[in-house]
């Protein structure tokens, strides 16, 4: 145990001041999240039901009803926390949107990314707080190395929303680049006969090493279109799922074909080629805008490396003559 001359010592020292920034930091967490987790959900609604009703006295409408139809009326602090709750819930479904369209489609992702978004910025405070009273703030007052974890546990906040915004397109690139392919599969099977769910079936098992994301999707969405009962739902529901404008326009031409008696073959013959023309356009779009991105790299490493070998020469000559 350090022993403290003063008060004041023991106040600026470093372990009371990271006691009072995680308890300032963990109050702050349950202020926040409070109201959502613990709101009594059942009488809240209670009370809405309780306030729809028609109040009356003994009379007759009067007065009285609306006297009582005012006392009625929830507090402040139960519209907030109704208010918090509605915020809450549709966060929650945005997260678990966002979830799905990044492939994590176990019950437990938004919980779990919850809990690391609450969590991690803790984590980050102590490892840098660590770190720099160890290496470069070693001579430091307390007080600055504490605000520097401070920094970085706030810096930290949104790390899993980065994350997650990369997952969610490395997830969509990929079923960018399969998906021609798998539409060539898709038609190539319905032309030769099968139906919808065992073409999306067969192409699933083919694809499933080459392209497991969307060897999953056409899984999830064979299920859908055994269980549901209007099919239209299944196929747009992979639209949304995947969230790429190709597929979304593929599924709903689909659904549309299939609502108004079209050939199913010929629909999909016209998207595997117009997914074929949308692959040769950007392959054209990027080496269009190759020699742009190049620009730069051959003007600060290409160019003073050619300088430096056409001038040291002469520089070197002159130097000896000197």
């Amino acid at each position: 145990m350090p022993d403290y001359a003063t008060l004041q010592e023991l106040f600026f020292s470093d372990l009371v001041l990271i006691v009072l920034v995680l308890v300032t930091y963990v109050s702050a967490i349950l202020i926040i999240f409070w109201p959502a987790l613990f709101a009594n959900t059942l009488h809240a609604r209670m009370k809405d039901l309780a306030g729809t009703l028609p109040l009356t006295d003994r009379n007759g409408t009067g007065p009285a009803a609306a006297s009582e139809s005012r006392q009625m009326t929830p507090p402040l602090k139960t519209r907030l926390n109704r208010r918090l709750a509605r915020y809450a819930a549709s966060s929650f479904a945005s997260l678990k949107k966002d979830l799905h369209n990044a492939g994590l489609r176990s019950p437990r992702a938004a919980s779990i990314f919850v809990i690391a978004k609450v969590t991690i910025p803790f984590i980050a405070m102590l490892l840098a707080w660590g770190f720099l009273n160890a290496t470069i703030m070693a001579q430091r007052p307390p007080a600055a190395v504490i605000l520097a974890s401070l920094l970085c546990g706030v810096a930290a906040i949104w790390a899993p929303d980065l994350a997650l915004k990369n997952l969610r397109i490395r997830y969509q690139d990929k079923i960018r680049r399969d998906w021609p392919d798998a539409l060539d599969l898709i038609y190539l099977c319905v032309d030769a006969g099968l139906g919808l769910e065992a073409a999306l079936s067969k192409v699933a098992r083919d694809i499933s090493t080459s392209a497991p994301e969307l060897a999953q999707e056409f899984t999830l969405t064979v299920a859908e279109l055994a269980f549901l009962q209007n099919r239209r739902d299944a196929l747009e529901n992979m639209g949304r799922r995947i969230n790429i404008p190709a597929v979304r326009e593929a599924t709903r031409a689909i659904s549309q074909a299939q609502f108004y008696g079209m050939p199913l073959s010929s629909t999909l013959r016209n998207l595997s080629e117009e997914s074929r023309r949308l692959r040769i356009a950007a392959a054209e779009k990027k080496a269009a805008t190759l020699p742009s991105r190049l620009r730069v790299p051959l003007i600060l490493f290409l160019i003073p490396v050619l300088f430096i070998v056409i001038l040291a020469p002469a520089a070197i000559d002159i130097l000896d003559l000197q």
